[in-house]
């Protein structure tokens, strides 16, 4: 997976080329196929999909060509499941993707943010014009968890690292939300040490009633800006979370999911995936189901957006 500054190799995944593509779009403009051919140093005919030099006398020009149509095909597909909020738009021939005007746009800036939190380095990178982007994705994520489930009526609360206060604090902040018969009970004993951050649990969302009664529709979510979030699918799992830090269990059995930052293409593993994942939110998801006008930290995202586009134009000299 790569990580900026650093340019993709040839072997890359399609989802990697169409990030990097996506990335020369919005720092040059536009990003074609033989643009990005160049970059990645495969438009000569003796350099082998792996960017190494071919021993034979076949012609790799065509082998190329097809690659970087499918990877033009899968930014198609953003563009349709992000509607106007996608910050690119593809030409009539499929073949140039070009940077559209995001003043005004925050679902555009949104999306931004997600590419900039995928491809750039967030251990060493993440605070950027003084605003923390892997603290930030929680705070989004909260936001878009509630949009999914409806925002007239959902309710949504961070357990992770951006929220203030202990974890037991913010433990007994969910019960008291969300109205089940349940409170915090530590399944080692009461006098042994918390030593949890979130126990693989980010974000809560959950769909009340009028009547306030338990028994209800929730998520449990697991937010991860980055390309390692694979590595940590299963780590979500509601049901041990409630034998290890409540008293009781929610009256409905909370639904899995998963936030990431990257866009997965829905080819593939996409499948397996959402198995392993639960209902797996990333970039394009996120940013269709998510209204981000109104959001608290607008400001602080626009500001880290602007703050990853300078870092990355380091590698994109005028």
């Amino acid at each position: 997976m790569f990580k900026l500054p650093n340019f993709p190799s040839p072997r890359a995944s399609d989802d990697e080329l169409a990030d990097f593509a996506e990335i020369v779009a919005w720092q040059v403009g536009f990003a074609s196929t033989t643009d990005i051919s160049k970059y990645l140093g495969i438009n000569d005919d003796n350099i082998d999909d792996n960017g190494e030099e071919f021993r034979g006398c076949e012609d790799q020009e065509d082998e190329h060509n097809e690659r970087l149509e499918a990877v033009f095909e899968l930014l198609g597909e953003r563009q349709r499941i992000c509607g106007d909020a996608y910050p690119f738009s593809l030409d009539a021939s499929g073949s140039v993707l070009r940077a559209v005007e995001i003043e005004g746009h925050a679902s555009r800036e949104l999306y931004l943010y997600f590419l900039g939190a995928t491809r750039i380095n967030m251990r060493t990178n993440k605070m950027l014009e003084g605003v923390d982007g892997a603290l930030l994705m929680e705070e989004v994520c909260c936001e878009a968890i509630k949009h999914y489930l409806g925002p007239d009526r959902a309710e949504s609360i961070i357990l992770g690292t951006a929220s203030s206060g202990g974890f037991k604090e913010r433990v007994d902040q969910l019960v008291k939300s969300i109205q089940e018969p349940c409170s915090f009970q530590n399944i080692n004993g009461e006098e042994a040490p918390v030593r949890a951050q979130d126990d693989g649990v980010d974000v809560i969302g959950w769909l009340p009633f009028a009547d306030g009664a338990p028994g209800k529709l929730a998520i449990f979510a697991q937010v991860k800006t980055g390309t390692s979030w694979r590595e940590n699918v299963l780590e979500c799992q509601p049901e041990n979370f409630q034998k290890k830090w409540l008293n009781g269990a929610l009256t409905v059995s909370p639904v899995r999911a998963f936030c990431v930052a990257e866009a997965v293409g829905r080819t593939g593993h996409w499948n397996s995936t959402c198995c392993d994942a639960g209902v797996l939110l990333d970039r394009c998801r996120l940013v269709s189901c998510c209204v981000i006008d109104g959001f608290s930290r607008l400001n602080d995202l626009r500001n880290w957006v602007s703050g990853a586009k300078g870092l990355i134009s380091e590698r994109f000299p005028a």
